[in-house]
């Protein structure tokens, strides 16, 4: 017959950990814990019915074989879940989740049940605090997130070109000086004038010249230039006119006089009656000997034109104008040759005369022309300095019996020799000479075609074998190799 388990109940009130005295198959209840548990093991060991429960808020334990109480789990959501992101309160799985926006965070939703819940950073503006950028010129970032100013001082460059750094949240002291005065209003800082005005030892040019001239203007008692520094007072009068200074003088009355025009300035005027010959420096006229008095009347004058300007009053000129009445009575020749010159007085004849094959001089309606004869004959040396000598003749006779050519080949880059031109239906050349090019080979050449020799070719063409000219030589006795 099989023997029937009971359950015993050992201890209760708060008691939470296992008992160790349970036999095998006695059940005990621990109801501080709320766990059952269960001798076992036939060495009075005590195993707990089911999954432990833990009663943990914090969840230390982090058991993988433990059950946690809804104490727990209530105190962790609400104490960590809800703290960190926002939620006020969660009442149930089927109930409703409050998400509150802090500051700089935004909040959206879209749909409803398994919807989408959006959580942003604001982007941040004058007036709303939110998320940004930092511009990397102005502003650094730490790793931790904390942003300084890249610049924490202002340059300040001055005309002496120095540097002066002043650091933000520094006083900065601006003063004029020299005539120039600052002052503020607000944000506004202005800078002018100071009511004592720039001295002169600050500016470029202090000084005015003042120049009387010769107009009879004085400048401080003198009508030389005046120096004046701005500041100076300058006392600008006239001067009184002499016999040899220009300036103002008073008007004689019993000469002269004024009348204001419609500008209100005086006009002086010579009085209707004129002026005395006894205030003029000349008041008589003379000719030929025979003196008037201005104003006066002379019918009969008793003067001789004739002997003072050779004319006769009647008949006009009486022969020749006598060369002591004239102011040049005659004109210099000069040479260009030997640099001589002459005299020739009026009246007198100047002959041109040419040399003979030389110079010829011919007079056409007045016109005197020099030049040179058809046929000339020159006794001395001809130079021509010019770099091409044409001469279009047919017989050219040369005393010399030996023909300098090439006189300046001081390099021998040229070549040497005769060239002539004929035509066998078409122009070509013929002609000996040495070749600078060809180790100075003399070459007996002709038909040569093209505009070769046109007066300034001083280089022999390309030969061929065909170009090779024939030289015929007669030896009628002597050594010849």
């Amino acid at each position: 017959m099989a023997r029937e388990s009971t359950i015993q109940i050992l201890y209760g009130g708060s008691t939470t950990g296992a008992p160790t005295d349970l036999s095998d198959g006695e059940l005990a209840y621990a109801h501080g814990s709320k766990n059952l548990f269960v001798g076992a093991g036939g060495n009075n060991t005590a195993v707990t019915v089911g999954a432990q429960i833990l009663d943990e808020d914090d969840f230390n334990s982090n058991s993988a074989t433990s059950l946690a109480s809804q104490q727990s789990i209530k105190t962790y959501v609400d104490n960590s879940i809800g703290a960190s992101a926002g939620v006020t309160s969660i009442e149930a799985l089927t109930g409703s989740v409050n998400v509150a926006a802090g500051l700089g965070i935004g909040i959206s939703t879209t749909g409803s049940g398994s919807g989408t819940l959006t959580i942003a950073g604001l982007t941040a503006t004058t007036s709303v605090v939110g998320v940004a950028k930092y511009n990397s010129d102005d502003f650094t970032v730490s790793a931790v997130g904390n942003v300084s100013l890249a610049n924490d001082a202002i340059n300040f460059i001055t005309d002496d070109t120095t540097t002066k750094i002043i650091g933000l949240g520094s006083n900065t002291f601006i003063s004029g000086t020299d005539g120039v005065a600052t002052s503020s209003s607000g944000n506004t800082l202005t800078f002018g004038l100071s009511n004592s005005g720039i001295p002169n030892s600050k500016l470029a040019n202090s000084n005015i010249n003042f120049s009387g001239g010769t107009g009879g203007v004085e400048i401080d008692g003198s009508t030389s230039t005046q120096v004046v520094q701005l500041g100076s007072t300058v006392t600008i009068g006239v001067t009184a006119a002499t016999a040899t200074q220009v300036g103002v003088a008073a008007f004689a009355a019993t000469d002269f006089a004024i009348a204001t025009d419609i500008s209100g300035y005086g006009t002086v005027n010579i009085k209707s009656g004129g002026v005395g010959n006894n205030q003029l420096a000349n008041s008589s006229v003379s000719f030929g000997g025979v003196s008037l008095n201005l104003g006066e009347t002379d019918a009969t004058p008793a003067f001789n034109l004739t002997d003072a300007t050779g004319l006769n009053p009647s008949t006009g000129i009486s022969g020749d104008i006598p060369s002591s009445k004239l102011d040049n009575s005659g004109f210099t020749v000069t040479t260009s040759t030997d640099s001589g010159s002459f005299s020739i007085g009026l009246g007198q004849s100047l002959g041109f005369t040419g040399t003979a094959n030389e110079i010829t001089v011919e007079e056409t309606a007045g016109n005197v022309q020099i030049g040179m004869p058809d046929n000339v004959t020159i006794s001395g040396d001809l130079t021509v300095n010019g770099t091409v000598t044409t001469i279009n003749t047919t017989t050219v006779l040369v005393e010399d019996s030996l023909m300098g050519l090439a006189h300046n080949n001081s390099a021998d880059s040229i070549d040497i020799g005769f060239v002539g031109q004929y035509n066998d239906g078409a122009i070509k050349y013929t002609g000996l000479a040495r070749d600078a090019n060809d180790s100075g080979k003399f070459k007996l050449f002709e038909d040569i075609s093209g505009a070769a020799y046109n007066g300034t070719d001083a280089t022999l063409p390309s030969m061929a074998s065909g170009n090779i000219a024939t030289l015929v030589c007669k030896v009628n006795a002597g050594t010849y190799s």
